[in-house]
């Protein structure tokens, strides 16, 4: 065998290896893939390289900020080993739950100032609204990214009402629900993507939200959702705990976390020095696996009705391959990303994506 098809070998034994079926929800409806087009959103092997140098330079101001974790943020399991180190940053796996989380995260001072409510010029900030708020970017944003989540949203939830978005970044979400019919609001603490939004047509509320005003901005809320923001909150689950504890039962929640077992963990693995998204520090705290997700949900008495799989796991790999290899310029890489839809169809249909929507609702206790 040569080395090209041990290589092969060696990528697919890895991928089969992470797909665990006990990390699997059984028993609720499943949806796959959502299309996307990467060149006309800039996404490019150079794009990644930029931002994750700027990823790199912003994780080394905040290492002496750092506490460290013995335990599973979310089973609470002792048992846990090294998976990947990413900008001297270590993330663990937990053994008994599948969840990865960075063992050594910054202190909650550190995280605050990453999205800071009060000021957005400060050497710690964090990179991702510049991703975000790009008026040349935001209506294919909207059409590539938003619309089809909202979408979803309305295929489950059938009774429109009041929708409340936290971390509602530049207000794509925002939008497309309201062009949908729904009363919808958004809470976002990052003024830089507030005063984007506004530009773009859509008006937030300026809010860190934590337990001193959960109830007051979640009152008669039909649906809570949380697109990309369990992941960077230190302890997800007592913060679901406040959000469930504020909205009565039979309220529907929507949230969006990056996923594991994934070829996304598996490139950024093979690949740390590229890290951009998925598992990159300092803002990723958590990747979920569907079990880790479920039990901060049960806890909860939120039960999960529906998941939706997708991801860029294929761009993910590919753009690590071609930045390795000093490819990223060529126009080969151009076809490459046109067959990106087509490869990650089959990723999503093998429960390997990076990316999932669960629709969850408040039940009583019992």
């Amino acid at each position: 065998m040569n080395r090209k098809e041990s290589g092969k070998l060696h990528i697919v034994q890895e991928s089969l290896k992470m797909k665990d079926n006990k990390y699997l929800i059984k028993g609720v409806s499943r949806h796959y893939s959502k299309p996307m087009n990467m060149l006309s959103l800039n996404r490019t092997p150079e794009w990644k390289l930029d931002i994750a140098s700027k990823q790199k330079k912003l994780s080394g101001l905040l290492l002496d900020r750092c506490i460290a974790l013995d335990c599973c943020p979310i089973c609470m399991s002792k048992e846990h080993r090294l998976f990947v180190s990413i900008f001297d940053y270590p993330f663990h796996q937990c053994d008994a739950c599948g969840h990865i989380f960075s063992q050594r995260p910054p202190a909650t001072d550190a995280i605050r100032d990453l999205y800071n409510e009060h000021q957005d010029s400060n050497d710690t900030k964090a990179v991702q609204s510049e991703v975000y708020a790009k008026k040349e970017l935001y209506k294919k944003r909207v059409a590539n990214i938003a619309r089809p989540k909202v979408n979803f949203v309305n295929k489950i939830v059938k009774e429109k009402g009041r929708w409340v978005d936290i971390g509602a970044g530049v207000g794509d979400i925002v939008a497309s629900a309201k062009e949908s019919g729904w009363d919808a609001i958004g809470l976002e603490s990052d003024l830089a993507e507030i005063r984007f939004a506004e530009q773009m047509g859509t008006k937030l509320v300026n809010a860190f939200i934590d337990e001193s005003n959960m109830d007051r901005y979640l009152k008669g809320a039909k649906l809570v959702s949380l697109f990309n923001v369990l992941e960077h909150i230190p302890s997800p689950g007592e913060f679901m705990r406040l959000v469930s504890s504020s909205i009565p039962d039979g309220t529907n929640v929507v949230i969006e976390v990056p996923r594991h077992p994934s070829i996304s963990s598996f490139a950024n693995k093979a690949f740390p020095e590229y890290a951009a998204r998925h598992i990159y520090p300092p803002d990723h705290l958590h990747i979920f696996t569907e079990k880790s997700l479920d039990i901060i949900l049960k806890e909860n008495h939120l039960n999960i009705e529906a998941i939706w799989l997708f991801g860029q796991d294929i761009f993910e790999t590919f753009s690590s391959m071609a930045i390795k290899g000093g490819h990223e310029n060529q126009a080969l890489f151009s076809p490459v990303l046109e067959s990106v839809n087509n490869l990650q169809a089959d990723v999503d249909k093998a429960d390997l994506s990076d990316t999932m929507i669960v629709v969850a609702v408040k039940r009583k206790a019992v």
